[in-house]
């Protein structure tokens, strides 16, 4: 897929992202889920759960294993009913001093709105499900979430307030809708939000919450059409010459994704650049050991050890996020 004129500063973000508002990590989403009533009435899949902490294998095992419907609808629900947990979580984050998370937010919204580039098309990619950046990004140029025809004086904007459980589930483009989205995203110069695996209030043609979790990530995207144009999407914009890819709060964990990336460092010089409050020797040791992550590693152009308080805190100035600035990522 042919993207042209994109705007060489690209953001993928991961799940330490959202960590930044509260939001549990991968590790942290095992209790949300053991702790659920009808787990816990569950005995095959507790104690399924007490020997396995990764809830993304969890969820693999149970879908694609000797499981009851039953019991698949009760992982799927618990699922569910985390994800609303971390919509509360985000929801309740407060731009205030009394909040050990604060950080100034209108500081935040200014370095997002610094991926959009006039008169080009930009984007921002996403591997989480949640959605952090429709409640908290108000103040800039306002994104497209292609396919999906959101209310814009709700998302991304200060009136989206109610709870997940309240608002509408957005219902997935069928596949002879996606020329037409498909249209859009390659012709108009827009600010493209892109949720590669999906989101907590999405829905299929056929009812069924839509989000990509456990193994064999690919073949799920491949099941459902607007997830795999938005994996066509990443890999069309990265395929674009000297692309400089901001990654905050990925871990590198999903081969499909790291595999686009390598693929571009090795054709067309894209660049790796950081943000991640984890002390390099870790973070090293955490990429080399992925595969082609000698490739990955040898590829990083800047690294920025802040979260987001560190970047932007709450009441004062710092210099961090002027090493973003003027180290050579936004020049």
């Amino acid at each position: 897929m042919i993207i042209e004129n994109v705007n060489n500063h690209v953001l993928l973000t991961g799940a330490g992202f959202s960590h930044n508002f509260g939001s549990p990590l991968a590790k942290e989403m095992w209790s949300l889920i053991f702790n659920s009533k009808k787990i816990q009435q569950s005995e095959s899949l507790r104690l399924l759960l007490l020997n396995d902490f990764d809830y993304e294998s969890i969820y693999y095992t149970v879908m694609n294993g000797q499981y009851s419907d039953d019991e698949k609808t009760v992982l799927t629900e618990a699922l569910i009913n985390a994800y609303k947990k971390i919509d509360s979580i985000i929801k309740g984050w407060k731009y205030s001093g009394e909040n050990p998370l604060a950080f100034n937010i209108y500081s935040f919204q200014s370095f997002i709105d610094k991926f959009y580039k006039r008169e080009t098309k930009s984007f921002i990619f996403t591997l989480n499900q949640d959605q952090l950046l429709e409640r908290m990004y108000y103040n800039g140029n306002k994104p497209a979430i292609p396919g999906i025809r959101y209310n814009p004086d709700r998302y991304f904007s200060t009136n989206f307030d109610s709870e997940l459980h309240d608002n509408p589930y957005h219902v997935l483009p069928s596949q002879l809708e996606i020329e037409r989205v498909k249209t859009e995203v390659t012709s108009r110069n827009y600010f493209n939000y892109i949720k590669l695996h999906g989101s907590s209030n999405w829905k299929t043609q056929n009812d069924v919450t839509r989000m990509v979790i456990g193994y064999n990530k690919e073949a799920q995207i491949a099941e459902e059409p607007l997830l795999q144009l938005y994996f066509d999407i990443f890999k069309g914009v990265l395929s674009n010459q000297s692309i400089k890819l901001l990654v905050c709060g990925y871990s590198f964990s999903d081969n499909h994704i790291n595999n686009i990336i390598v693929d571009n460092i090795q054709r067309n010089n894209l660049s790796l650049f950081i943000l991640t409050p984890q002390d390099i020797i870790s973070f090293q040791k955490n990429i080399v050991e992925k595969e082609n992550g000698q490739i990955l590693w040898n590829s990083i152009k800047g690294y920025f050890p802040y979260d987001l308080k560190s970047l932007f805190p709450f009441d004062q100035s710092t210099p961090c996020y002027q090493d973003i600035l003027d180290d050579n990522y936004f020049c």
